[in-house]
């Protein structure tokens, strides 16, 4: 998504990839973008924004960032956002969910350097997206930026 927020998921076609019983195979899935902006002009802060997960919350989107500590925040219009508090410093946020009974965010860091190498990493943040919890993530990956990826 590099610098982008993209929004596509009301516009699922559902076409199945699984062979039909008659032997013929479906169409697949598609994706129609309905929606794109730049996340400089949504969010209105100079620096770089590598976007790399998104979820809706409340009607609202949500998107972490490699290159920032901060959320942005931001409407499906995808007009004027913000960003929650946190630095523009290296995060490797790889993406972000939402758990409705706890009403608490996800976030999975792709790798961070501890005492006997790179693990990825759960950060638990509250409503008000302030940190609660933090765990590292067994096994080992690669080195950095060599980790997980996204969140389902």
């Amino acid at each position: 998504m590099n610098s982008f927020i993209r929004i596509a998921a009301t516009l699922l076609v559902f076409g199945g990839t699984a062979a039909a019983q008659d032997g013929k195979k479906s169409k697949a899935p598609e994706l129609e973008l309905v929606r794109e902006a730049k996340c400089t002009d949504v969010f209105g802060s100079p620096g770089a924004f590598d976007a790399s997960g998104v979820t809706l919350v409340k009607g609202k989107l949500y998107v972490v960032f490699d290159t920032r500590k901060s959320l942005g925040i931001v409407g499906t219009d995808l007009k004027k956002g913000q960003l929650s508090e946190g630095s523009p410093a290296y995060s490797d946020y790889e993406g972000v969910s939402y758990d409705t009974k706890r009403n608490c965010f996800y976030v999975v860091v792709e790798s961070m350097k501890g005492a006997t190498g790179y693990n990825g990493a759960l950060v638990e943040l509250d409503k008000d997206l302030k940190t609660t919890n933090r765990w590292i993530l067994d096994p080992q990956v690669g080195g950095p930026s060599k980790g997980l990826e996204g969140v389902v």
